[in-house]
């Protein structure tokens, strides 16, 4: 329980890097404890800011200390884990302290809705775990296994994992860390780039812990993000799945965070503050002493030379062959031998996988290439009737891609070209 106090210091999401100092009326004061939010005049303008510290006697005179307007909160929305990472966030990505605070709560619409609880007879069906979903062939890696145990046991922070494997082993090895979490009653998070594969997930969760699951992304309405945050808040949801905001879940019992495809760029914040996903995940991890498992089939440059180089704990995933009927009758497929062996890794699941040839093509010395006087000879462009005139004369294709395009359509087959924009519109 925190001590009362006649003052306390505000942090507000303005670019001013101090904290204000402010009161409450009698009626509010007992109010106030660290963590929540209240609605305070700041010069002529009322703004939300975040209670961060108390204070027993005025740092400044008493004469020129405002009360607050309001005190938001029943509880405070902000725990003592994520008031530590927010003060991480705003030393390592330079910002004010109250504009980390800001990005960790959702955008809008965040507070008690006025019917929080569902009219008698409608209440929500609890979702049961779903027996079938739990024997799983995909097993741990040993190391990973018996050192998560152990953290879960101790609370000592490990390196961080980084988990090589094809999406649909990682998954299934997920729902095994989680499942090791949730006995020890403690709490997963999982963050996945985009919604789809959030949902996806979240399915899995509910199929295999029931109503567990809490799900955080920005698409959620204003009253359900209100229940998702409180399920967690209080300890309800043993797991939070979600996407880069979700980073942020008030976890209560910490037990694992896990970051999918780790490698992917929508981890990356465009507004203030411009943090990466990845890299508050890993400063929490190291606040709360849990361990942090970053997953993926092509990891970033950063994860991997970490890996290489010992920061970080590289692991594979054993996983059964996966063999078709076709494999089964036949010794060969597409040229390659199969065997059925117990263990399956990610090193045997690369040597299957025949990669398409890459050739780099210079434009400046390729005939035909538009707006080019190339000096030394080359092939002709491919000329096809009714074909565009840029593209019978090279264009912005390189006369190698165009003879390429060639063969494939003289072989009725189609080709996918790629550029470097998003959308259709051009």
């Amino acid at each position: 329980m925190q001590p009362r106090a006649s003052y306390f210091q505000v942090a507000v999401p303005l670019p001013v890097d101090k904290l204000f100092t402010y009161t409450a009326p009698p009626s509010m004061i007992d109010k106030v404890r660290i963590g929540k939010r209240v609605r305070a005049p700041f010069g002529r303008r009322k703004l939300v800011g975040y209670i961060v510290g108390l204070l027993n006697e005025a740092d400044i005179p008493p004469a020129g200390i405002k009360e607050v307007l309001e005190v938001i909160d029943d509880e405070p929305v902000i725990t003592a884990e994520l008031l530590k990472l927010s003060q991480w966030m705003a030393g390592h990505y330079i910002c004010p302290w109250g504009m980390a605070l800001k990005a960790m709560l959702p955008a809008t619409g965040f507070r008690p809705p006025k019917s929080p609880k569902p009219p008698p007879g409608k209440t929500a069906p609890a979702i049961s775990p779903d027996p079938s979903t739990f024997n799983s062939p995909i097993l741990l890696p040993q190391t990973l296994r018996e050192a998560f145990a152990e953290s879960l046991t101790s609370r000592s922070h490990l390196l961080p994992y980084l988990l090589y494997a094809p999406a649909k082993y990682r998954w299934e090895a997920y729902l095994q860390i989680i499942a090791q979490a949730v006995d020890a009653d403690l709490q997963a998070l999982v963050l996945l780039p985009e919604l789809p594969l959030v949902l996806q997930f979240w399915e899995r969760c509910t199929a295999r812990f029931g109503s567990k699951a809490a799900l955080l992304h920005g698409e959620l309405s204003p009253t359900m993000r209100y229940r998702e945050w409180q399920q967690i808040l209080q300890g309800k949801a043993a797991i939070a799945v979600g996407t880069r905001c979700a980073v942020f879940a008030p976890l209560s019992r910490p037990g694992v965070i896990i970051i999918d495809d780790e490698h992917h760029k929508a981890y990356k914040e465009g507004q203030t503050p411009k943090y990466h996903a990845r890299e508050v995940g890993l400063a929490r991890a190291e606040l709360a002493g849990v361990p942090l498992i970053l997953g993926s089939a092509t990891p970033s440059i950063e994860s991997f030379y970490k890996a290489k180089e010992g920061e970080y704990q590289l692991c594979e995933v054993d996983a059964p062959r996966q063999v078709s009927p076709r494999a089964q009758s036949s010794p060969q497929v597409c040229g390659q031998e199969y065997q059925i062996h117990a263990g399956y890794g990610f090193e045997e699941y690369k040597s299957e996988i025949k990669l398409p040839e890459i050739k780099l093509v210079d434009m400046r010395s390729d005939q035909g290439a538009h707006g080019t006087g190339s000096k030394s000879p080359g092939p002709e462009a491919p000329k096809r009737q009714g074909g565009h005139p840029k593209a019978q004369t090279g264009g912005h294709l390189s006369v190698t891609l165009l003879q390429a395009i060639e063969k494939r359509l003289d072989k009725g087959k189609t080709s996918l070209l790629i550029i470097q924009r998003r959308g259709y519109a051009s």
